[in-house]
């Protein structure tokens, strides 16, 4: 099934893209520190470079091949902010100043995001 060019790029701007950065980020912070969850209290700023280079191939090709994609992309990354508050609220705050706002929590060494929204993003702290 092809997925029209505008529809998988509302994908990738809105969610896809930026979760995964964002969930790469705190997976190589906690590589490095052991996270438990109170070490994640703060704010954070993506390391846009380690970050898009860590992208799939296939999102690599996409990005090549729609420069103007490419470039609202890095936009969008560029001084993205991730801040976990203490009382387990998240914001996260775009390259474009669009903030997302959820809850965080960590169990059993698995970071959940829960935004506003009801979307849910789960990632493995190593």
């Amino acid at each position: 099934m092809k997925i029209p060019n505008f529809t998988l790029t509302r994908i990738l701007l809105r969610w896809l893209l930026p979760i995964t950065i964002l969930l790469f980020e705190l997976t190589l912070k906690a590589q490095e520190n052991n996270l438990q969850g109170v070490e994640l209290i703060g704010s954070w700023t993506v390391d846009q470079e380690a970050s898009l280079s860590s992208i799939s191939l296939e999102n690599q090709q996409i990005l090549n091949q729609n420069p103007e994609l490419r470039k609202k992309i890095y936009q969008g990354t560029s001084n993205r902010e991730l801040i976990f508050y203490q009382d387990g609220n998240f914001e996260q705050v775009n390259g474009f100043g669009k903030r997302m706002y959820g809850t965080w929590a960590v169990n059993e060494q698995i970071l959940t995001v829960r935004s506003t929204k009801g979307n849910i993003w789960k990632q493995s702290i190593l």
